[in-house]
């Protein structure tokens, strides 16, 4: 039984001084931090009756103001913004979909690509990148505008009030930043 004990013992002690190296606490000082943040802009379903107004006459153009959220993202830090934007559509007309920027004074100053969502279409997911020369009307932007226009029908039709169609409109933003340590 003693043998077993010391053999034990000397191979704890080998296991233990073999898995040990020197410690380099200089690679601290290189550490690089790539977290994202998604941020939730808006959601809506309008029906055929949300598009007339009390005399069943078409309004083509529907709209829906946010506070921008991203204030207090530090701007030295901030690499890239995506809007993501998901849609489905069951009219048998396109929309037009934009997202605008406006300053504190509500006046635009930067606006997405537009955005067109085909007649009949199932989810359409559409990532808009903000060029990185373009990132500082992030930090200036107020409020965004979303605006959603109903595109007239090629044969001249108009919605009725019992219409039954639809269109689902998804956003969201995600930030990617980068902290870094030299």
């Amino acid at each position: 039984m003693k043998p077993l004990k010391l053999s034990t013992i000397i191979l704890l002690l080998i296991t233990t001084f073999s898995c040990t190296k020197n410690v380099d606490f200089d690679q601290v000082d290189a550490v690089e931090i790539t977290p994202s943040y998604l941020i939730t802009l808006v959601y809506f379903e309008l029906y055929a009756p949300d598009f007339l107004d009390s005399v069943n006459t078409e309004v083509p153009l529907q709209l829906d103001i946010v506070k921008a959220p991203l204030k207090d993202v530090p701007q030295k830090h901030l690499e890239k913004v995506e809007f993501t934007i998901q849609t489905t559509n069951v009219f048998n007309r396109n929309f037009n979909a934009q997202i605008v920027f406006f300053d504190v004074n509500q006046n635009p100053i930067y606006e997405l690509d537009p955005i067109v969502i085909p007649a009949n279409s199932n989810e359409l997911i559409t990532i808009i990148e903000i060029p990185t020369e373009d990132l500082h009307y992030i930090f200036e932007t107020e409020f965004f505008a979303f605006f959603l226009e109903l595109r007239p029908s090629d044969d001249g039709s108009v919605i009725l009030p019992g219409d039954d169609s639809y269109v689902e409109f998804k956003s969201s933003v995600e930030l990617f930043l980068r902290y870094k340590t030299i």
